[in-house]
């Protein structure tokens, strides 16, 4: 879950689309912050979700939500799935519990 969320660009597009554009137009570079007055010699762009002064927008904390939310849910689902599979599948053969409640009298 973790890596799905902090690494790939899965929940920032899908959040991009839901609050601005459908089609992601613009989205790349929406994802690009400038880098802070005279640090070089031109100005230069890096994957970030900052304004102009440095901090981070709403948006990225918008996303760092959505993120924490999708780690809770995807875990909650795969622990509901592992338990209904182990409901559903049986430990034992019918006919080899049988036997075992046999030898156990």
């Amino acid at each position: 879950a973790f890596l799905i969320a902090f690494t790939s660009e899965f929940l920032p597009k899908e959040l991009y689309k839901y609050q601005f554009d459908s089609e992601l137009h613009g989205y790349t570079n929406f994802t690009l912050a400038w880098s802070p007055a005279n640090s070089t010699a031109q100005p230069c762009r890096y994957k970030a979700f900052r304004g102009e002064d440095g901090h981070y927008t709403m948006f990225y904390w918008k996303l760092l939500a959505v993120r924490l939310a999708f780690v809770i849910v995807f875990e909650h689902v795969v622990f509901f799935i592992s338990r209904m599979l182990d409901i559903l599948i049986p430990d034992v053969r019918g006919s080899a519990a049988g036997e075992i409640k046999r030898s156990s009298t």
